[in-house]
């Protein structure tokens, strides 16, 4: 969605997050040799935009939305014949997955809420206030020291953007569990991944924010390092390169490699890299 922030969930404000060490900042990083084996398959992130209110859900917005599509060679990663696409609908996204035949997708933004949180109604295409409660995945990554955007009461009633952009998610999310063609569709948190990454790869601190040209820099040699094919620079948009991190978490994840914050029961999982199964078997 393009927040990097640390969100108080009580007052629904928003502090940007802490720097990174200035002599990382445009570190290079050695390409991370992942465990071979596992069949052939695509893999696709998406980071989904502000939808728009409308009966039925949130089908389109007025800002298109990236995504990529990743493909595991039973070797390494390299993008997909038909990586990148922009789409303005829900429909229009979902037939970039059917050209790559994805088999597992990974969403930036919530995949359910709180059952004592607010509650979307897709039919009236309105929230409703529920209560106050907050997803333990939520809490859970805010804890492991990740700076994240809350899905709280206090966001869908005061912040209209975040309040259309986790609806267009959980849209999106019910949309992948009526799919004729089946996808393992999963909850994953760009900053935090990036954040797993960069420690991985011997980064201190925090890496710069995502909206500076240093951001996207780090952001696209962390990528490089597991991605094989990728250009020399990173495109303009941190919105494209989130898109492509959400699709290497999903990667990830069908090669188990990833650790789930929160449970199904209060409110869904939130999927990271998990950093220390990365260390060790990159070893």
């Amino acid at each position: 969605m393009g927040l990097e922030p640390i969100s108080n969930a009580a007052q629904g404000c928003l502090v940007q997050a802490a720097g990174t060490a200035p002599e990382d900042a445009d570190r290079g990083f050695a390409r991370l040799a992942l465990p071979a084996g596992a069949g052939p398959f695509v893999a696709v992130g998406l980071d989904p935009t502000a939808g728009r209110f409308a009966p039925g859900g949130m089908q389109s917005g007025d800002k298109p939305m990236p995504s990529y599509a990743i493909r595991w060679d039973g070797q390494g990663f390299r993008p997909a014949p038909e990586a990148l696409a922009w789409s303005r609908t829900n429909a229009d996204f979902w037939a970039h997955v059917d050209r790559t035949a994805a088999v597992v997708l990974a969403i930036d933004g919530p995949c359910g809420l709180h059952p004592d949180g607010p509650r979307w109604d897709a039919q009236r295409a309105a929230w409703d206030p529920g209560g106050a409660a907050l997803r333990g995945a939520e809490r859970s990554v805010a804890a492991a020291g990740i700076h994240l955007f809350w899905s709280s009461r206090d966001t869908v009633l005061h912040f209209d953007g975040a309040s259309r952009w986790i609806a267009r998610s959980l849209t999106l999310f019910a949309e992948s569990r009526q799919r004729t063609v089946p996808i393992t569709a999963i909850e994953t948190h760009p900053h935090g991944a990036f954040v797993k990454l960069w420690r991985v790869l011997g980064g201190t601190g925090l890496p710069p924010r995502k909206t500076t040209p240093a951001g996207r820099r780090a952001r696209w040699r962390i990528l490089r390092s597991f991605i094989e094919g990728l250009s020399d620079g990173p495109p303009a948009s941190h919105d494209e390169i989130d898109a492509a991190c959400a699709a290497l978490v999903a990667g990830l994840h069908r090669l188990g490699l990833t650790v789930a914050y929160g449970t199904p029961a209060d409110g869904g999982e939130i999927w990271l890299p998990d950093g220390e199964r990365l260390a060790r078997v990159s070893g």
